[in-house]
Formats: structure tokens, C-alpha cells, sequence
């Protein structure tokens, strides 16, 4: 059993059979976590500052995030969002049409996804 599932037993006798090797991994992942965390930080920091310097098309630009989309789709109301802001949401609702968006029916658009790279690139 894992340290993390060996402290949600909260059985003290499990609780102290944890081993230092246990420990040890829980640590590591704790650390992994939080470089991952800091480099989409420093990623999310550079995105923002490029948005704020420069003179983004409106159309590059997610309706859920404000900010400039990385994985494009189109959506069954026909409008255009960033994918990961529509899939983090439990029952994502179209912020312009109000309708409920049917995540299985989303379809990459490349062709802004390409634009979008060619604007960042220039």
C-alpha cells in the first residue's frame, strides 16, 4: 500500500508501517508536482506577457480563458474554444450561445491553430 493510501486509513498501526521507502517516493512525487506546477507557471507568466505587449485578434482569443488559444476546436454551437478550458469544465455551458457544449462532438481547427503559430512566430 502506498504512503498517500496509508494515511487515509488513519489506522495507526498502518500510519506507522510506513516505510522510509514510502516516504521517500511521496517526497519525490510531491517535488515532481511542484516543478510541473512551476513550469506551467513560468509558461502561463510568458503567455500573459506576450498577450499584454502585443495586439492580439480578437478571434485567437478563447470566450472561457481570455487568453490566446493553444488547441483550438470548434464546438457544436459552430463558435471556437481552447479544448483544455471545455474539457476542465464539468458541464461546460457556451459563454455566447448559453447552450451546453457536447464535449464528444469537438473538432480541431487547424487552420486557426495554424494561424495562431504563424502570429506568435512573426
Amino acid at each position: 500500500m502506498d504512503f498517500i493510501k496509508k494515511l487515509k486509513t488513519k489506522k495507526d498501526n498502518e500510519a506507522k508501517s510506513i516505510s522510509f521507502e514510502d516516504r521517500k517516493q511521496f517526497i519525490d512525487k510531491i517535488r515532481k508536482l511542484a516543478e510541473e506546477n512551476l513550469k506551467r507557471q513560468t509558461i502561463n507568466n510568458a503567455v500573459l506577457e506576450f498577450e499584454s505587449e502585443t495586439d492580439i485578434p480578437e478571434e485567437f482569443m478563447c470566450p472561457f480563458t481570455k487568453s490566446i488559444m493553444n488547441d483550438p476546436v470548434i464546438c457544436e454551437d459552430g463558435y471556437t474554444y481552447e479544448k483544455s478550458a471545455v474539457l476542465e469544465l464539468e458541464n461546460p455551458i457556451s459563454p455566447i450561445t448559453k447552450k451546453l457544449i457536447d464535449v464528444n462532438k469537438l473538432v480541431p481547427n487547424r487552420a486557426l491553430k495554424i494561424s495562431i503559430k504563424k502570429f506568435i512566430e512573426s
